[in-house]
């Protein structure tokens, strides 16, 4: 039989997102997502907390993961969003495994200890990492050279070919730079702020767990493809940093109605 539940240090019943994810058929980051949008909300309404956030080891590769524990109430908060054909009888599954292993608790049986996290698989962990790139590269209009530098990433530890012939469209460099060597008193931030006026840039956000906060980055779209690329951010590839053409860059700044002639 399935373990859905297990016992805790302190003798209470419990389950891990790992343990929902699997059973319920869903991606463990969903289930994450989903529980951190719950504690947001629960926060001031629980003294006790429902969910408590630790860590597991892939076996496959020895580096950890994040993931939740939870009690009955939290599981039962979450299972709240589940729907579809199967979602209720997993609900009734836990259910009844929270009630067995309360009431053997209550008399006090032997309980055998958690069963271990399943490792993640080097073939789950490609198919997750192919998976983020689909969304990369839809969600943030990458470039063909910031695609091709994303395949690589991926497809190198596999020994899959990849091709070496996607190049820019042109010479291009940072908004800073550009106005920089034309001598223009604009900051990038205000640059950003015309571009996205015009239509030409939007801003995405995300929240970051390792900041604490929700963090945004410019997103090069429409018209504003014309006259640059998206390329991944260095410092985070799940970002995106504009650059320019420097042959269409004095189009661009005629475009926002920036003067140049004096400069």
């Amino acid at each position: 039989m399935e373990t859905l539940v297990f016992k805790g240090n302190e003798g209470q019943a419990l389950t891990s997102s790992l343990l929902v994810a699997e059973k319920f058929g869903k991606e463990h980051k969903h289930v994450l997502f989903s529980i951190r949008e719950l504690i947001k909300g629960c926060a001031e309404n629980s003294a006790d907390p429902m969910f408590v956030e630790t860590t597991f080891t892939n076996e496959q590769n020895g580096q950890q993961y994040p993931m939740f524990v939870m009690n009955r109430d939290g599981f039962t908060l979450l299972a709240m969003g589940f729907t579809g054909d199967k979602a209720l009888k997993f609900k009734l599954d836990y259910i009844a495994a929270f009630n067995q292993m309360e009431k053997a608790l209550k008399e006090g049986k032997a309980l055998s200890e958690p069963k271990k996290p399943k490792s993640v698989s080097p073939r789950t962990i490609q198919l997750m990492k192919l998976d983020t790139a689909n969304w990369l590269m839809k969600n943030l209009n990458y470039s063909d050279t910031a695609k091709l530098a994303l395949a690589k990433a991926i497809a190198e530890p596999l020994e899959l070919p990849i091709p070496v012939y996607a190049k820019s469209k042109g010479v291009i460099h940072s908004a800073t730079d550009r106005l920089s060597e034309r001598n223009i008193p604009l900051s990038a931030m205000k640059f950003n702020q015309m571009m996205v006026g015009a239509g030409m840039l939007k801003r995405e956000s995300r929240y970051s767990r390792s900041k604490g906060k929700v963090v945004t980055w410019p997103v090069l779209v429409g018209e504003g493809l014309n006259y640059g690329e998206n390329g991944a951010h260095p410092d985070n590839p799940r970002q995106t940093q504009p650059s320019y053409y420097d042959d269409k860059f004095d189009e661009l700044l005629r475009r926002l109605g920036i003067n140049t002639e004096n400069n």
